[in-house]
This record gives C-alpha cells, structure tokens and sequence, in this order.
C-alpha cells in the first residue's frame, strides 16, 4: 500500500477538518476566566429555584489505587540502560526505596471499593533518533501539566511544542491544523493516556502518523471507573481508567520516570542531562508531598469530605483519606452532562452529609455549582471554590507550574473544609 508523505496527509486533514467545523458549526462557548478563589452565597428566607435546564453543562466546562508503586525497582538496576537496543529495564529504581514504602502504606489503608479491572497502561520500546550535529529531540506535549513536567527532564536538550495552553480543558480541546503542524515531524508525543485527549488522540494518530505516543501514565495502577455517561463517543478498552493521575503527586514519580527513560532511549547521547533533571524534580516532589501531608493535618478527620466538579479527584482522595461525597457531573469526562435527577440527589446528599463547600474547576463553567448552592437551605453560607485541574494557570495565577497549580490546589481545599 502507498504510504502518503506527511505533509499530504496535513493538508488532507486539514481540509477535512474545514468541511466539518462548515458543516456542523464549532462555536464552543469559552471558560469562564479564571475567577476569584472563593465565592460565597448568603442564604436568605426566600426559596431559590431553578430552571432544570440550568441543569445542562456547558461543552467547555472542565473539563484511585495511590501511586503505591507497582513496581518493584532493583537498586543495583539504578539508571541502567542497554545501549544496544536503547530498551529500558523497567526495574529500574531511582533510589527512592523509602518513597515506595510510603506509598504502599497509603494502599494498604486504603479499602478496595475500586475495582482495577482497567488495563495498565504500558511503555512503547524505542530505539535511539538519529540526530545531526546540534540538532535537538523535537517533543510533543499534550497538556500544559504534561508539557511542565517534561520540559523539566528533556530541559535545553530537547525542543518542545506543547499543544493545550493554560486554563484549556484537555476533555474537550480539539486542535486547529496550523497547532498540529508540529506533531507530523515529532521524534515523540507525550500523552496522558486513558483517553484523557479524548477528542485529539486520533488526529494525532493521523498527522504523527509513525511517531511514537508515549503515555506518561504508563506503570500505574489505574482506578476503574463505571461511568454510564460516557464520553460521548466510542471509546477502546481503555475507556474506564480514571485518567487524573497527577491529582497524587506520589504517582506523578512514575510520570517523571517514563519522561526520562523515553528521552534517554530516544536521545541516550543526553542521558546523564535527563537523569540529573529527573532526579532533581523527583526531590522537588518530595517537597511538595510534605507540603500537602502538613497542609492537609489542619483540616479534621470528619470534615475531609469532598464535592467536585466532575470525578477527578479519586487518586487524589486515596492517597490522602479523602471521601469523594460526589460530583456534579458524576463522570470522569467534563464532555458528560448531569441530569435534573443527579443534581437534586447531589443537593440530598450534601445536605445529609452536612457539606457547604463545592469546589469547581479554573476552566469550567461555575453556573450549576452556583445553582446548587442555592438549594443548600440548611447551610448557613456556600462556599464555591475553584481549583486548578486539568490545566495549569495563567501568569500570576499562583499556578504557572505543576508545582505551584498543586499547592495552590491545596491551600484552597484546606481554607474551603476548615473555615
């Protein structure tokens, strides 16, 4: 069979792509910019109503084993490569021994509600890029978090094209052509996995037609979520792993070791840069895992309860004793809508549950949170949060970097279950 040159095949797809958005329209309502920390509705005397077809999510609305690590690593393995077929050992440990207890004590404490009939996601084997004198590794990141952490490893050795910028939804993002340009020539793509992409994994797979996906969250145990809603389209076998895995910072490790034995076998030329920057980012995790268990202290035990926008937060809650009371969009996908009936059981749940803090998400629209709030008549005042989920922040958001996204993530949830 013919195989057609890149560049056709762009040129095809974006011809393609002009004739659906002409036939079937793509005027997508914007996120709502990023809004004030808190907002706080005061409940009056008389009855707050609401139309059920407030109850309808906006498209672009934003869009749980712990990272107990599942793989076992040989010290004396530490950053050992075959440079003959450039296939790392996936045994291979970063002298964090102490880490993986840790995490372990985490997943045994842990109850097994959640099945983890879902499918591991795993590594692809690669062999080295041929790379001229001064030429660098050209990288692909999908999302913004994905793209901090790999410019991180990859630092000045690599030249890295991030697809999704700050505050876009990574559920409901699709690209233009002119932003997948950059993916036909990649050496590598750097995805989530899980179908987080959901709408822009298959028009990579037809633009980098041959350029290796490498999902960050490979060699993680993944929650298995039974989700009737859906994304809206079909979807493989991979379609019931919660995506969200850097909600725990613990399995975000893992993200930092598949980054850098994937630009080491591509790039082994650099590999003492990658392990150095990777090392180097590994202890900034650790850094910031002590943050949270110290932050997270403050808040007692009984009110560790929370209410989200939309099933993101499950790795996040076991790893750190949360209870997840709900949701208002009861799926792992923000392209999912609740209906009338979810929304009014949420509202009886929270009132049972005693909880007045809803917290939302920089890159949805926050109209049904506020439309719950005011059906929560037994609170004295509702707060409504936004949190940083899916994407990282805008400058002088206090959520530039995964790192900085995360503390402020916690910082908020801390003054939003103990004020």
């Amino acid at each position: 069979m013919m195989r057609l040159p890149k560049h056709l095949l762009l040129l095809i797809f974006s011809l393609m792509l002009a004739m659906s958005l002409a036939l079937v329209g793509c005027g997508q309502e914007t996120a709502e910019p990023t809004a004030e920390p808190v907002a706080e509705v005061e409940h009056h005397d008389d009855d707050h109503h609401h139309d059920d077809d407030d109850h309808h999510h906006d498209d672009d609305d934003h869009h749980h084993h712990d990272d107990d690590d599942h793989h076992h690593h040989d010290d004396d393995d530490h950053h050992h490569h075959d440079d003959d077929d450039h296939h790392h050992d996936h045994d291979h440990d970063h002298d964090h021994d102490h880490d993986h207890d840790h995490d372990h004590d985490h997943d045994h404490d842990h109850d097994d509600s959640h099945a983890h009939d879902a499918e591991m996601l795993v590594l692809p084997h690669l062999h080295a890029v041929d790379l001229a004198d001064g030429e660098k590794l050209r990288v692909v990141a999908t999302t913004s978090i994905i793209g901090d952490i790999v410019a991180r490893i990859g630092g000045d050795a690599i030249e890295l094209t991030v697809l999704m910028g700050a505050n876009v939804d990574p559920h409901a993002f699709q690209a233009t052509p002119a932003e997948l340009t950059p993916v036909a020539d990649a050496h590598v793509i750097f995805i989530n996995g899980w179908d987080l992409e959901e709408r822009l994994i298959h028009d990579l797979e037809n633009i980098g037609e041959g350029v290796p996906m490498v999902p960050v969250s490979a060699n993680i145990e993944p929650i298995e979520f039974d989700d009737d809603h859906g994304h809206g389209h079909d979807h493989d076998h991979h379609h019931d792993a919660d995506p969200h895995t850097w909600f725990n910072p613990h399995l975000v490790k893992q993200w930092v070791e598949n980054i850098e034995h994937t630009l080491h076998d591509l790039d082994p030329a650099n590999e003492e840069l990658y392990e150095e920057n990777a090392e180097a980012y590994l202890a900034e995790l650790e850094e910031l895992i002590e943050y949270f268990e110290a932050r997270i202290a403050e808040i007692p035990v009984e009110r560790r309860k929370l209410v989200t926008n939309h099933d993101s937060f499950g790795y996040f809650a076991l790893a750190f004793d949360f209870e997840i009371v709900g949701t208002i969009i009861p799926a792992v996908s923000t392209v999912a809508e609740p209906s009338a009936r979810e929304l009014a059981q949420l509202v009886e749940t929270m009132t049972k549950e005693g909880v007045c803090t809803i917290f939302t998400e920089t890159i949805a629209n926050d109209r049904l949170a506020q439309a719950i709030a005011q059906e929560l008549t037994g609170c004295d005042q509702v707060q409504v949060l936004r949190l940083f989920t899916g994407a990282l922040g805008e400058p002088g958001s206090g959520a530039e970097t995964y790192l900085d996204m995360m503390r402020t993530n916690i910082d908020t949830i801390v003054a939003g279950l103990t004020s």
